[in-house]
């Protein structure tokens, strides 16, 4: 069973690995998204919270 990723989560790959994922920039998130993340867990955290990572691209 996996555990769903959250703000307090590690990346576990790529430019930001070891940082929160809170921490890593909204627009770093969406392009990963785009480019196809294949890490369930990751990609599962963007779906959640695009709508807040849009948001925060948009300055809002």
């Amino acid at each position: 069973m996996m555990i769903a990723f959250n703000d307090n989560s590690i990346m576990p790959f790529g430019k930001y690995m070891g940082k929160r994922m809170v921490e890593i920039p909204a627009h770093y998130l969406i392009w990963l998204f785009n480019q196809g993340c294949q890490h369930e867990e990751v990609r599962r955290y963007i779906l959640d919270n695009m709508q807040a990572l849009i948001k925060e691209i948009k300055g809002r």
